[in-house]
C-alpha cells in the first residue's frame, strides 16, 4: 500500500485501516500486525504531545487494536524437568541447590518475583509450608512441598555454609538473582539436552499437574 503522505496531518483513520489490512493481507502474523499499530499510535500520541497541532484530531483514537487470538503455551514437560534433575548429581551445593529449587518450583507454581524473594525464615523443612510473604496484590499465602521437594531441600539447607537469610543463593553466597536462575535453567538444559524452559513454563506446569489431580488452578 501506497500513500503520498507529505504531512502527519494527511493521515486519516481509513488510511490506518487501510495498511493494516494490507499487512494481513500479505501475511503478516495477527501479533506483527499488531506491533505495527502499536508503532503508529505511539508516534501518533507523540506528535499530538509534542506539537499540539490546532484543528486536529488524532485518528488513531478512531482505529480499533487489531485482534490478536491467543494462542496456548506449553507447559514444560514433567520428562523434561526429570532430565534436568538427573544432570544434578555431582555433590556440590549448586547441584542441591538446583535440584531442589525445580522441584520447589514444579510444587508450588510460585512467581519468579517471589521465588527468588524466598528467605531462609519463611520455610519449614519439616512440614514442606512455605510462606510467600509478597505475592499477587501483596497478600501473603502459603504453599506446600511433596516428600521429594522436602527431603532435597532438607538436603540443600544442610549443606549451605553461609549466612545470607535468603533461600537460594548462588555460588559466591549472595541472593540468587533472575540473571543467575536463567543462566541455571540454560545450563541444566543443556546438559539434559533439552529446550530451555522458562521461567513461567514451571508455573504452567504446575497448573497441569493439579488439574491433572483433580483441583482447579487458575493463573494470573
Amino acid at each position: 500500500m501506497e500513500n503520498n503522505v507529505a504531512n502527519v496531518s494527511q493521515i486519516s483513520a481509513d488510511m490506518i485501516r487501510q495498511f493494516l489490512i494490507s499487512l494481513d493481507e500479505n501475511g503478516h502474523r495477527p501479533a506483527g500486525v499488531h506491533c505495527y499499530y502499536r508503532s503508529v499510535k505511539t508516534f501518533l500520541k507523540w506528535y499530538e504531545r509534542e506539537t499540539e497541532p490546532e484543528n486536529w484530531r488524532n485518528p488513531i483514537n478512531k482505529v480499533d487494536a487489531p485482534f490478536v487470538p491467543l494462542e496456548p503455551l506449553d507447559p514444560v514437560s514433567i520428562e523434561t524437568i526429570k532430565t534436568m534433575l538427573e544432570t544434578c548429581k555431582r555433590g556440590k551445593l549448586s547441584d542441591a541447590r538446583d535440584k531442589a529449587s525445580l522441584l520447589v518450583w514444579l510444587d508450588t507454581g510460585m512467581r519468579l518475583a517471589e521465588f527468588l524473594s524466598l528467605n531462609m525464615d519463611d520455610v519449614d523443612p519439616i512440614t514442606g509450608m512455605i510462606l510467600i510473604r509478597s505475592g499477587k496484590g501483596r497478600k501473603p499465602r502459603n504453599v506446600y512441598l511433596g516428600d521429594k521437594s522436602r527431603q532435597m531441600l532438607r538436603r540443600y539447607i544442610k549443606d549451605r555454609k553461609d549466612y545470607n537469610p535468603a533461600l537460594w543463593v548462588s555460588g559466591s553466597g549472595e541472593r540468587l538473582t533472575e540473571t543467575g536462575l536463567r543462566m541455571m535453567l540454560r545450563r541444566r538444559a543443556a546438559q539434559a539436552g533439552v529446550p530451555v524452559p522458562s521461567p513461567h513454563d514451571f508455573r504452567r506446569a504446575f497448573a497441569v499437574e493439579r488439574w491433572r489431580a483433580g483441583d482447579a488452578v487458575v493463573l494470573t
